[in-house]
Formats: C-alpha cells, structure tokens, sequence
C-alpha cells in the first residue's frame, strides 16, 4: 500500500523553474494550479522521467502515484470549472504517445510504470463524477453507472489503488461509501484511500488572528476526545468503518514531525474504538509510518534542491533524506503495515511535547503562516502493540518516542526529531521498550538515541547477535557490545547509528535504521569493535 506521490516533485518544478520570482506565487490555490500543470508523459517516461529515476532501490516495493492533474487537460483550474476532473484515464494532451483511447492510455501507462520496476501506478481521484460540479450533480443511478464504468477501466488497466481526494461531493460520507460500494459489486481488488472531512491542514488546532498570533491548542482533539468510546456517529469513525486505507492528511515542514505524531495518535483511538481495520496512512513520515506498522505516501524527491516548496523544508533537509525511506520500505518488507486490531492497540502519553517555527515570506505553501511563528503539540510517545516506552532525556528537550510488536513478533522503535528555537535535531535520551521481539524475529532501530534497553536477554544462551543497516550493506556481530544489568540488554546508540548509516554514510540528514537479530546458525561478518 506503501507509494511514491508525484505532488511533491510537482510543485518543486513551479518554484525551482521560476527562481525566487514573486513567492506568493506558489501559495496556496495558485500554487495547486502551477503545480497541476507539471504531469506529462515527457516529465514521467522521457530522458530523466520521473519512473526511472526515483527510489531505484526501493520502487519494487512501491506503487507510483500520479496526482492532481494527470487526467485533466492542462489549464484545468477548479476555480474556474471542477468539472472536467475525475476522467480517470491519462489526459490526451499530456499523454499522446500512449494510445488513442481513454482506456488504452491508462493501460500503457500502467504497463510503463511496471516495466521500470515499479509494483505499478495508483492513481489521485477527485470526488464527483465526471462532469459534476457548477450546479451539475448525478442522481445516484447515474453516479453509481459513472463510477462503474471508470473502475471496470482501472481493472483491465490492472490499477490497484485509488486515492480520493477531493471534489465536488467532498464533504460527503454517504457518497464516499457509495464508491465503495460500487467498489464491491465491480472491483473488490482495489484499494481505495479517503481522506478526513473535518481535518486542520496543514496544521492541527490553530487559527491565524488578525493581529499576527497563532491561536488554539496545536492539537487535533482534546480530553473530551480521549473519553470518547462511541465513535461510529462522526463523520471520522463512519469514514474508518468502509475505507481501506485513511490518510492523515497535509502537513507542513518543518512542523510536520508533530503534526504527524498528533494526527496518528486521534486516528489510530478511532480506528481501535470504532474495530475497524482501516490502514493509516501518514503521508511523508515514512520513519513513523516504519516504526508504528502505518502505511506512508512519500512525498519528497532525491535531488531536488532547496525542498519540496521552499526554504522552510530545507531547514530538515527532506529532499537529502533518501536512505531512510529506503530503510523505512526494507523494514516493511518484515513487518508490513497493517489495520486496526484488537491484539495490536495504539497508545499514547498523556505528556505532550510543543514544537515551534517562525515561518519567513515564502516558506511554504501556505500564505497565512509567513511572518508569523506556528506551534504544534503531541504526544511524547506513541506505541502500538506494546506498552509505551520509556524515556530518559539527557538534553533539555526529548525527542518524539515510537515503538511497536508487530503481529508477526518483530519489534521496532524509533527516536523522532524536535523543531525548537530555530533548530532541527534530535535529543539524546535513553530509551527502553516494553518487550523484547520474539523468538527468532528481528529488531529494527530508527533515529538517534544515547542507548536502547530491551527487557531480558535479546539472544539465548549460545545465540549471536547481529546489526546490519536496513538500507544494505553487511552484517557486523555486536555480541560483546551489548550489556547485561538487571533490567535486561543495553545497545549503545552510537552503535547503532553508525551501523545504521553504513550503506550510505554520505546521506547523513537520513534517520540511520538499523535491523538487529540473533542467529544461533553460521553467519559470517565483522565483528564491531
């Protein structure tokens, strides 16, 4: 379920083709617009396109999805006309050499994106029929026969997924179930991705004043939330019931580490309240979605220079930070992403932890944030499938804490950064999870921590035990690293992320991801001094 989404790379080639001309140029609709425009079969399949240069380790794992634009001609605007979206086959003007008809296209396209080594492409949906909007709406025979004859396409195309976004009927539960239903009857296969209809973007729980402040909470739900068991009436808890997969939605760097961990935390309640077996999915956090079993929709692109829309995303470095979705999809490949369960539940802190950013003139997309300084709150710590971990700061500052038990016995953790006094980074702290993996299951390790402590002995009596970098490379035995006190096994840190960089030391803004595991078999390698 895991993709690579081509809206990143859209909107870095409307600011990086302009120069430093005029940012609010770039916000908000207007950049939407210049965006939409840069889809092309010439930009995705031509010398340098985007199917075969992206994530060439990784793209077997993932799908490739074309967003907003592919199926509209290319002065579409929605402001003007909302009609001509959801076609649902690759727009003839940006894809000529594809074929003469709709539903020819669409499966060249497919058959192109598989062919450079991609699981294939998914596809960016508004939602409304074709032609609805501007007074026009399809009663529901007409709506139903709409969306049946666009699926029976994506079928025979062999399309796999499709996120919905929005539309002219966006606000609507009932008709996002109605897609879904068709859904069933047509095309069971299909995966279809909704988003929230009461949602904070790109930021949780804050409004702009007049004045230049930044009011609210910085969260997404509150106390009364948390008390809450009966979801199945909101529109979120009717939402998770019927969709396959639920993004959290937009966020904005550099805040969009707590942005991230707050939403994960209010949809994975919902998720476990309301026992639906919906997959999140976390956008570009692909480290939290690594560590806490959620799917990710990766946004940033290698070798885009200055991030995705503007100065404020280079503050993390996004675009540098390479290796560690490469890590991120290793790891899934052992403990892939799953749904709500009843044995797996979502946890989280009751401490809360404030993120903080000035936004200059032209960082970002959003107009509203510039000049003024934003904060976000969440949780401490997440966890899924264990009880929370501990946490030990050796700085003034935590950092954001994740672990999970996966159902299958792998366990993960990660140490996430913190934006605070104009200064991106991550704390030092000592970290110590709630169980060890099971017998024979590995361990992964993400971010930079002082230590991890794992209850009991990581390997029996006789066992080796091993770390190698998720993203490649070789294994190296640590057996006579780790230490033994009363409360279990100690791994240095320093350890682990110089293993966990070793496939790629020259992408040093990546999160190091390290996967640890005993073996009682032979297996050769260094051993780490």
């Amino acid at each position: 379920m895991n993709y690579w989404c081509t809206w990143g790379i859209q909107n870095a080639l409307s600011r990086t083709g302009t120069g430093n001309q005029d940012c609010g140029r770039f916000a908000g609709d207007q950049g939407a617009r210049s965006a939409r425009r840069n889809m092309s079969e010439e930009l995705l399949f031509g010398s340098d396109g985007w199917a075969e240069t992206m994530f060439p380790k990784s793209r077997k794992d993932l799908l490739l999805l074309l967003d907003d634009g592919w199926d509209v001609p290319l002065d579409a605007d929605p402001c003007v006309s909302i009609r001509p979206f959801s076609a649902l086959v690759p727009d003839a003007g940006r894809f000529p050499g594809l074929g003469a008809t709709g539903a020819e296209r669409l499966k060249n396209l497919n058959e192109r994106i598989a062919a450079a080594g991609w699981m294939g492409a998914a596809l960016w949906v508004a939602c409304q029929g074709f032609g609805e909007g501007g007074g026009v709406s399809f009663g529901d025979r007409e709506g139903r026969d709409c969306w049946r004859r666009r699926m029976e396409v994506s079928q025979k195309a062999g399309i796999r997924y499709w996120k919905i976004d929005w539309g002219a009927r966006d606000g609507s539960v009932e008709y996002r179930k109605m897609i879904g239903d068709v859904r069933d009857e047509v095309y069971p296969e299909l995966v279809l991705e909704n988003k929230p209809l009461s949602y904070w973007a790109p930021f949780n729980g804050i409004e702009f004043q007049n004045g230049g402040e930044c009011k609210g909470t910085g969260r997404i739900f509150g106390e009364e939330d948390c008390s809450r068991d009966d979801w199945t009436g909101t529109d979120i808890g009717r939402l998770c019931a019927f969709s396959d997969v639920v993004r959290i939605y937009d966020m904005l760097q550099p805040l969009d580490g707590a942005t991230a961990f707050d939403r994960i935390a209010f949809y994975g309640m919902v998720v476990d309240k309301t026992c639906a077996r919906t997959v999140l999915n976390v956008e570009g956090s692909v480290v939290a979605g690594a560590v806490l079993g959620h799917a990710f929709g990766i946004m940033r692109a290698p070798g885009v220079d200055g991030g995705l829309y503007g100065p404020a995303d280079d503050v993390s470095r996004l675009c540098k930070r390479i290796a560690e979705v490469d890590r991120a999809v290793a790891w899934q490949r052992i403990a892939p992403a799953f749904g709500g369960r009843s044995d797996c539940r979502s946890r989280f802190s009751k401490r809360t932890l404030t993120d903080v950013w000035r936004f200059k003139a032209g960082e970002g997309w959003l107009a509203a944030a510039w000049g003024r300084e934003v904060f976000q709150c969440a949780p401490a710590v997440l966890s899924r499938g264990m009880e929370l971990p501990e946490v030990h700061a050796l700085e003034a500052e935590p950092p954001f804490v994740a672990a999970m038990s996966h159902p299958n016995g792998a366990v993960s953790v990660g140490a996430f950064p913190r934006v605070c006094a104009g200064r991106y980074w991550t704390p030092k702290a000592t970290v110590k999870i709630a169980c060890p993996p099971a017998h024979g299951r590995p361990l992964a390790v993400f971010g930079e921590m002082a230590e991890l402590r794992i209850p009991g002995k990581l390997a029996t009596c006789g066992a080796r035990v091993f770390a190698k970098d998720l993203a490649g490379g070789e294994a190296h035995e640590i057996t006579s690293l780790l230490s033994q006190d009363a409360g279990g096994t100690v791994i240095p840190g320093d350890v682990l992320a110089e293993i966990g960089r070793e496939a790629d030391p020259q992408d040093v803004h990546s999160a190091p991801g390290t996967l640890v595991f005993a073996t009682e078999s032979p297996l050769t390698g260094k051993a780490k001094q």
